[in-house]
């Protein structure tokens, strides 16, 4: 599976799920990709960079980075990395915010003008 499908079918789920109308709330996407991905709780550190990695996107720990995260992509692949130096709880809500984001610029490739769709009422 290519970082695109796997991200893109999770987009596809989540737009087909909320009629596009909520996905750009965190915390609903959030659920909604509990939802997908059959997780009852919050995975550890260890789940968290193997579910990542499931969807397709690299994703590793580097000194570059004081604290945080980032987002990329290269050779049509997704990577997200995120600061080695922090602490393993801090780490995971950075992937998972990193994550959130890679979905997020994932919606527009999916569906076509999303980007206007979060400013219908």
């Amino acid at each position: 599976m290519t970082a695109q499908m796997g991200v893109a079918d999770f987009c596809r789920y989540a737009l087909a799920t909320e009629k596009s109308q909520l996905v750009h709330d965190p915390a609903r996407l959030g659920a909604l990709f509990r939802e997908y991905a059959g997780i009852q709780r919050t995975p550890s550190l260890r789940k968290t960079i193997y579910l990542v990695r499931s969807i397709g996107i690299s994703i590793e720990a580097v000194n570059y980075l004081e604290t945080g995260g980032t987002n990329m992509t290269a050779n049509g692949r997704w990577h997200i990395h995120y600061s080695a130096k922090d602490r393993p709880p801090t780490q995971k809500f950075d992937i998972l915010h990193e994550l959130f984001e890679v979905i997020h610029k994932n919606f527009d490739t999916v569906c076509p003008g999303y980007g206007c769709l979060k400013n219908r009422s």
